[in-house]
C-alpha cells in the first residue's frame, strides 16, 4: 500500500484505509472525486494516517477506519471482508454515488453485471458505520436498508487548485 499521508504525532494513530474502485493501475474517475480529493482537500486532522490499499489490505492488515465505494470489492471476498470489519470493529464508510441497485432491476444495458452484485451493495450499506449518497433521491431509495445515508453531492473543492494539496497545515 502507497502512504498518502505521513504525519507524526505523540498520540495515537489511526489508521485509515481507502479501498478505490480501480480498473489494473488506474482509479476510477469516481475514486479521485468522492474518496481521494475529499481527504487530500479537507485533511486537518493530525492523528491520521492514510493508506491506499485493497480488499486485500483490510484482511491482512491492522485499521481502524476503511472507507470504500461502489463495486470496489471483490464480490467473492465480501464475506469475508465484512466478517473481518464486524469482528474486529473496523469503522466502515461506504460510499455509493449512482443507483447501482436500481440498475440491477431495470432494463440498463449492465443489468446482468449488477443483479449479481446486488446483494454484496446491500450488505455494505447495511453494514457501514456511515453510509454517503451523492442525491436525495439515493437517500431515499437506500432509506430501506440503511435510514441515515448522508447526501454529499457530487462537486469539486474549491481550494483543490488554489493550495498545494500535500503542505502541511
Amino acid at each position: 500500500s502507497a502512504v498518502m499521508n505521513d504525519i507524526k504525532s505523540n498520540s495515537k494513530i489511526n489508521k485509515i484505509l481507502l479501498i478505490p474502485e480501480s480498473d489494473a493501475n488506474f482509479l476510477s474517475p469516481c475514486a479521485y472525486i468522492r474518496m481521494l480529493l475529499p481527504i487530500i482537500c479537507t485533511r486537518r486532522v493530525s492523528n491520521c494516517r492514510y493508506f491506499v490499499g485493497s480488499v486485500d489490505d483490510a484482511l491482512t492488515g491492522e485499521y481502524d477506519t476503511i472507507y470504500t465505494h461502489r463495486i470496489a470489492i471483490d464480490p467473492e471476498k465480501l464475506d469475508l471482508f465484512t466478517k473481518i470489519c464486524e469482528t474486529k470493529k473496523i469503522d466502515l464508510h461506504y460510499d455509493l454515488d449512482d443507483d447501482l441497485i436500481g440498475i440491477a432491476e431495470s432494463d440498463h444495458p449492465e443489468r446482468d453485471f449488477y443483479s449479481k452484485l446486488k446483494p454484496g451493495l446491500i450488505k455494505l450499506i447495511e453494514i457501514a458505520n456511515e453510509v454517503t449518497v451523492s442525491t436525495l433521491e439515493l437517500r431515499t431509495k437506500i432509506q430501506v436498508y440503511k435510514s441515515n445515508a448522508t447526501v454529499r453531492p457530487n462537486k469539486l473543492y474549491r481550494d483543490l487548485w488554489l493550495r498545494d494539496p500535500f503542505e502541511n497545515n
